[in-house]
């Protein structure tokens, strides 16, 4: 499109560093957030609230620091200044996208911008786009409600056809006005129509459920290719949660076939990344710096994933989804762990010591996987321990570890009681004595 900020907008010729990028990077993804959650669920659901939140205090100091400060979207990305913000981000694109439905293109945050400023300015975004069109704007709404220290498109454009630009210093502010006059009389047009026309509610009904679903981030959707989902995991493990977190929701919402197909899409995505890891492990790659971090990542994706399951309300006709993605999780979590027990285990000889605490390992984690142990009976076959005794170890796990727990006993008091005699017969002294007997427990542990 061609666009650039026009000259009187203030802080087109500032370059941010880097430490003032990731701020105002930060704050915009839970800004994006706020009023993409808020659009969809209203101000008061939970998913927008802790967004509201959490974006307020990183726009309350930068305020603060900076005094104003506006952000503008220009070839369909948000920017601040010379600088693109979040780039890529579909949370992001969403919010950009609701912009350009409402003809917002920039906003500026002044000094003295309060809590209720945004909670206001927000609750005008809990209405759907064409209302807010239909009711006169933006603008005019945030006049209504005597919303201060903001103002809307302080960076104007003018639209021509599909494309953008700047309206440049001699345009005139009644083009401005014809233009968006015309735009108001289009919408209210149509809104008339719609109300004199007889609605088809099964047909409304089925469109808004598409709606909800078009929101679903692409790369949780089925054509979407998987290394991309890999990649986004492995940079930001939280944001895919999150991106997970909110399909579910509004997959619930939505209630339809194409709903269980998207959730089936995500759920197809996260075996892949535990078949991944899988390969990972049988090819012993599992030290390469880029196959860590991707089980760092996967690790917290599991971790927080289960945990939100826990707490979120599933529709019934999507239980039987929601219940393979929890059964997913668990094998997830049961090949990371799996990693971590097998790291330095065939390092060097394999003694009774190695065995035992791999098998604690083992038995601990059964507790909450019963398949944990079949899995390291696999592993440690493709590993290079022969079936026989994987076999052997894994399902006589508690019989071995009672054992060498005898065995052990029995050479401490042996050594106890040699070492007593010598302390008898005057071959050692006291010293000598507790020294050899730490040694002996030591080497029981």
């Amino acid at each position: 499109m061609g666009i650039k900020p026009s000259q009187n907008t203030g802080p087109e010729d500032q370059q941010l560093s880097l430490e003032d990028k990731k701020r105002f990077s930060n704050m915009v993804k839970f800004l994006s957030r706020a009023f993409v959650q808020t659009q969809t669920f209203g101000i008061e659901h939970p998913l927008a609230k802790k967004p509201i939140e959490q974006c307020f205090i990183l726009m309350e100091t930068l305020i603060r620091e900076k005094g104003n400060f506006a952000l503008y979207i220009a070839e369909k990305k948000l920017r601040y200044a010379n600088t693109i913000l979040e780039e890529k981000n579909p949370v992001v694109d969403r919010m950009i996208d609701l912009f350009s439905a409402v003809q917002i293109v920039s906003f500026e945050f002044e000094n003295g911008f309060s809590k209720n400023d945004f909670h206001e300015l927000l609750g005008i975004f809990s209405a759907k786009p064409e209302d807010i069109v239909a009711k006169g704007g933006v603008e005019k709404l945030i006049k209504e409600k005597k919303i201060s220290h903001i103002k809307v498109n302080p960076i104007k454009y003018e639209l021509i056809g599909m494309d953008e630009k700047v309206v440049s210093e001699e345009a005139k502010v009644s083009k401005e006005a014809d233009i968006a006059q015309e735009t108001l009389e289009r919408l209210q047009e149509q809104l008339a129509k719609k109300k004199i026309e007889p609605r088809d509610k099964e047909a409304e009904e089925k469109r808004e459920k598409n709606k909800l679903l078009n929101l679903i981030d692409d790369t949780l959707k089925e054509e979407t290719e998987q290394s991309l989902f890999v990649d986004k995991l492995t940079a930001n493990p939280l944001e895919v949660v999150n991106l997970i977190t909110e399909a579910i929701q509004l997959m619930n919402k939505a209630g339809s076939d194409n709903a269980r197909s998207i959730f089936s899409n995500i759920v197809n995505k996260l075996v892949l990344v535990g078949d991944t890891l899988y390969r990972c492990i049988t090819e012993n790659r599992e030290e390469d710096k880029n196959v860590k971090q991707t089980y760092k990542a996967a690790g917290i994706l599991g971790k927080e994933l289960t945990e939100r399951m826990k707490s979120m309300k599933i529709t019934p006709e999507l239980k039987d989804s929601a219940q393979e993605m929890k059964n997913v999780l668990v094998v997830l979590l049961d090949q990371i762990e799996a990693q971590k027990s097998l790291s330095g285990f065939f390092k060097g000889k394999v003694d009774s010591k190695k065995k035992a605490r791999l098998l604690k390992k083992v038995i601990q984690h059964e507790k909450t996987s019963p398949e944990f142990g079949m899995l390291m009976k696999k592993l440690l076959t493709l590993k290079g321990m022969s079936e026989e005794e994987a076999g052997k170890l894994i399902d006589e796990k508690e019989k071995f570890l009672k054992t060498l727990k005898t065995e052990q006993e029995t050479g401490v008091n042996q050594k106890l009681g040699v070492t007593l005699q010598e302390l008898k017969d005057g071959k050692l002294d006291i010293e000598e004595t507790i020294k050899k007997l730490k040694e002996a427990f030591k080497k029981s542990k």
